[in-house]
Order: C-alpha cells, then structure tokens, then sequence
C-alpha cells in the first residue's frame, strides 16, 4: 500500500547509516512544490514509484531522473551506488533520502539508498 511507511530487506551498513530505522514513507507531494526550507523535509526517508527517464552523471555522482505522477525527482547515488540494472524506461520504486529542491535540476533531489 502507498499509504503505509515501508522498509527495505537486509539493509546494508551504508543504508543504515542512512536511515538508521529503516523506514520509508510515501514521497510527500510538498517535495515537488516548495524548497525544503518551506517544507521542513529534508533529510526525511521516501519512497517513490515511478518511470526512470534518465540516466546520466551529476555534480560526480551517478543520477536518475524518476518521473512520478506528482513531478519528477532525481535521485543520485552518493554513499549506496545506483546499480547497473536501472535503466531508462524502467518502471521502478526507489527509497531515498530527500535533500531538498536542486536549483540546478530544477526538481528536487534526494540520495539513493534502495530500489525494487
């Protein structure tokens, strides 16, 4: 169900580092319109489900654009590297870390820790 925080299998010592308690809620729409600053919700643990629209490399770090029905959110493989296998066009799931609005990407963007 969206509407209920999740949690990720086995986490590695990166992904708790991370998210110490191992719990996702659903991204919040406020992400997509206000900075983080406005919504107080940086450093919150998300999850989201979406399309990869791409794959390319930002500010040194592996990112993916993910559109989801609320906007689009990039998400970068800092501490835990984005796997091979995610792809563009992949219908996908990630769990993260908001960071709060990229003025450079204009979307907000957040570190990868999971995805299904």
């Amino acid at each position: 169900r969206l509407d209920a925080a999740r949690s990720i299998p086995s986490p590695s010592i990166q992904q708790e580092a991370l998210v110490p308690d191992n719990l996702f809620s659903p991204v919040d729409g406020a992400i997509f319109t206000t900075t983080a600053a406005e919504n107080g919700l940086a450093d919150s643990a998300f999850f989201v489900e979406g399309v990869v629209s791409s794959r390319s490399e930002f500010g040194g770090y592996d990112t993916i654009q993910v559109t989801a029905e609320a906007g689009e959110v990039y998400i970068s493989g800092v501490s835990v590297p984005l796997p091979e296998e995610i792809a563009e066009g992949d219908s996908v799931t990630v769990f993260f870390v908001y960071q709060g609005f990229s003025e450079a990407l204009g979307a907000p963007a957040g570190v990868y820790v999971y995805h299904e």
